[in-house]
């Protein structure tokens, strides 16, 4: 399959996909990793983080969204 969008909290950075996870093709039970980091914390918040793809194969899409907590310093 091939990631074809992402979204953090609503922003669009489908043009950063091949720069941060080193591509936008996922083999047959494949993963991709990058890592995720924010500064500024001072309380726990929530980050919404939206994938999109595109089944080359059969045409199909998917969507899967992922909630991450950051924890604040003090927590």
């Amino acid at each position: 399959t091939h990631l074809t969008g992402l979204r953090i909290n609503g922003t669009d950075y489908s043009g950063q996909i091949a720069r941060w996870f080193g591509t936008a093709a996922l083999s047959a039970g494949g993963t991709i990793h990058a890592s995720i980091s924010t500064t500024g914390l001072v309380t726990s918040t929530n980050e919404y983080f939206e994938f999109f793809g595109t089944d080359p194969g059969s045409g199909k899409t998917w969507y899967q969204q992922v909630v991450v907590t950051f924890a604040g310093p003090n927590l």
